[in-house]
């Protein structure tokens, strides 16, 4: 179209419009392709967005009473999240502690991926502040985890 306006009338650069055009056509359908396949690839690889598992090990770093995140794997399946947890705690923490421990942890991811599906598992620590009564008691029972 734009070359026959050119020849009409008589402008020299409209004559190159449609190889141009279709330049530009040929460049907006590769950068499209090139987005899907990449959705695609990440979404059968199960890849979390980049960048969110650090926010996750920023955000679980400020619970309270965690000594550390040991590991943090996401993935992603359809539309949601999953997110499995291993964090460090003081073994003379009790159940219940734990337990409270471990559901800040899950909002704290729940503050970076809302509606994402949360495993915390807790694994207990030697701490170095522990007196001597606690580090016999963990040195005695064969069920407490030994230090790393």
């Amino acid at each position: 179209m734009l070359v026959l306006l050119g020849r009409i009338w008589n402008i020299v650069w409209l004559r190159d419009a449609d190889p141009v055009a279709a330049l530009f056509v040929a460049g907006v359908v590769v950068y499209v392709s090139w987005r899907l396949a990449r959705r695609t690839i990440d979404a059968l690889l199960d890849a979390a967005p980049a960048g969110v598992r650090n926010k996750i090990i920023a955000a679980v770093s400020r619970v309270d009473g965690l000594l550390e995140v040991d590991r943090v794997r996401i993935r992603r399946a359809g539309n949601r999240y999953f997110a499995d947890l291993s964090v460090g705690v003081a073994r003379n923490v009790t159940f219940q502690r734990s337990e409270q421990m471990a559901t800040a942890v899950s909002d704290a991811v729940h503050g970076v991926l809302p509606d994402a599906d949360v495993v915390v598992h807790s694994v207990p620590r030697e701490v170095s502040t522990e007196n001597i009564f606690d580090r016999v008691r963990g040195r005695g029972d064969p069920l407490q985890l030994q230090p790393a």
